[in-house]
């Protein structure tokens, strides 16, 4: 038999001495039909990420709870690396940048047709990676639905109006006579309200079982300087069902906050903490916080300690300057390196 010198017999690549545990373990994988499929159907996920360019609008990312997708969308990478020969980031100057941050931001808290906006989703789906990737573009609460009596009456009438469309969907589908695109269509069309349908129910149980949010654990207060406050907020300890997204900064000369002087809102709901500017120094200040969710504010938290007076370490009895002729050290040490004995040892 001879053989062919143009398809010479591959020999085996040659890996070194096996183990028998590693036969045994690769026997026992094959003869069991393979690991890597029960691993797949144990630890698969509820929501698989699709591209962000599989998405025609930020909405359907939104909708689908998709948070890698809806953060590719609202990246600046993907404004400016997609297509249509958009040029780079540097290259479209700081007037286009302002004016890309400005589309984001309109994008981000645009009302969709059934009158949502994205934040909704996160806030009602209890979906805190959405919710931070969201609020880190801007995103803002919904202008129109702030009692919870209308979101109560929204959410109801958003799963009629999903149970409505699929039903029509259904009757669509078993007419005669379409051909194969519409037909294509309708099964879209029928698919895209089933997932809405299972969402707006969702949103509609949690926001019946969210309580309003408890205080906060603890709200720090910290003197930054002679006319700043630091203010640093831990989320409240009691287990309310409602996800937080937002806290409230007030701040007053009076310990009753009969008179507040400033309010400020923290959408950064992670490491929540706020700089209150342009106070007057040796003024007693209190603050106070509080927490948001969609059934409202719940109760303030005062500060630790209860109020400070800003200073400086300048305004402390005792305390000298410590204002040297710093430039005038550094120039005799450069001086002391340079002698003999010291040649070799410096650059």
């Amino acid at each position: 038999m001879s053989l062919s010198m143009r398809n010479p017999p591959q020999r085996r690549r040659s890996l070194g001495p096996v183990s028998p545990k590693r036969i045994y373990r690769n026997l026992s994988v094959r003869l069991k039909g393979g690991e890597s499929s029960v691993a797949a159907e144990v630890a698969a996920p509820k929501y698989t990420s699709k591209p962000a360019d599989a998405y025609k609008t930020l909405w359907e990312a939104v909708e689908n709870e998709d948070t890698l997708a809806v953060q590719s969308l609202l990246s600046k990478d993907h404004a400016s690396c997609g297509g249509g020969g958009a040029t780079s980031l540097w290259e479209r100057g700081e007037k286009k940048e302002k004016d890309w941050e400005r589309d984001k931001e309109k994008e981000v808290n645009r009302l969709n047709e059934q009158g949502l906006v994205p934040l909704d989703v996160a806030a009602l789906t209890h979906n805190s990676p959405l919710l931070h990737v969201l609020a880190k573009a801007g995103a803002r609460h919904n202008p129109i639905l702030c009692r919870p009596e209308d979101w109560g009456l929204k959410l109801d009438a958003l799963v009629d109006l999903a149970s409505k469309r699929v039903e029509e969907r259904k009757l669509e589908s078993r007419k005669t006579g379409a051909g194969p695109q519409a037909q294509a269509e309708v099964q879209r069309q029928t698919r895209l309200w089933r997932l809405r349908l299972e969402l707006y129910c969702r949103m509609r149980e949690n926001f019946q079982n969210t309580e309003l949010p408890g205080p906060p654990s603890h709200v720090s207060l910290l003197v930054t300087s002679n006319s700043s406050l630091c203010v640093v907020i831990k989320e409240p300890e009691e287990s309310t069902t409602g996800l937080i997204t937002r806290y409230k900064v007030e701040w007053s000369t009076s310990a009753s906050f009969k008179c507040v002087l400033g309010t400020a809102q923290v959408t950064e709901t992670r490491n929540p903490s706020f700089i209150i500017y342009g106070l007057t120094a040796g003024v007693q200040y209190y603050v106070r916080a509080s927490a948001y969710n969609v059934k409202g504010w719940g109760p303030p938290q005062c500060s630790t300690p209860v109020s400070s007076a800003l200073s400086s370490w300048r305004e402390c009895v005792g305390v000298k300057s410590a204002l040297r002729n710093h430039e005038g050290l550094v120039r005799k040490l450069l001086e002391d390196a340079k002698e003999s004995q010291y040649r070799g040892y410096y650059i």
